[in-house]
């Protein structure tokens, strides 16, 4: 049984950033932007641009790591500390123990803890629209 590692992640403000992510009304855009080497891992840069309609006081992903073999190598539970609506942010967390060029893709399994502000009721996972700079692909 996979253990899930979770982290709390940085959240950068992004300029207008035109293309990136999925723009599409209504939904929840998260792009994977840049993966990057570190000490012991890699780190993975995701544009988010809410263009739902919704706030989110929680929006955490539930992420599957393959490697270049198709291989699962991590489980990660990414935890944003919310998201604004009609906003874009960068937000990036680390992958330890795995190195960049050994991610093959990432697998969104679903957005684990979702709570939009107010009273609304909406299915997250449906909601968010995964894209890709990098060569390793981001899918739902």
């Amino acid at each position: 049984m996979l253990r899930y590692n979770i982290i709390g992640v940085t959240g950068l403000a992004a300029g207008l950033l035109a293309g990136t992510a999925s723009a599409e009304t209504g939904k929840v855009g998260v792009e994977l932007n840049k993966l990057e080497a570190v000490d012991g891992g890699c780190r993975a840069y995701m544009v988010f641009d809410n263009a739902s309609g919704h706030a989110f006081d929680a929006y955490t992903l539930d992420l599957v790591i393959f490697d270049s073999r198709d291989v699962i190598a991590k489980r990660l539970a990414v935890r944003t500390r919310g998201l604004r609506a009609d906003k874009t942010t960068v937000k990036l967390f680390d992958i330890q123990g795995v190195a960049c060029g050994d991610v093959g893709r990432i697998l969104l399994n679903r957005v684990r803890d979702c709570q939009p502000a107010g009273d609304a009721t909406v299915d997250c996972t449906a909601l968010t629209a995964t894209s890709s700079r990098t060569d390793a692909a981001f899918v739902k």
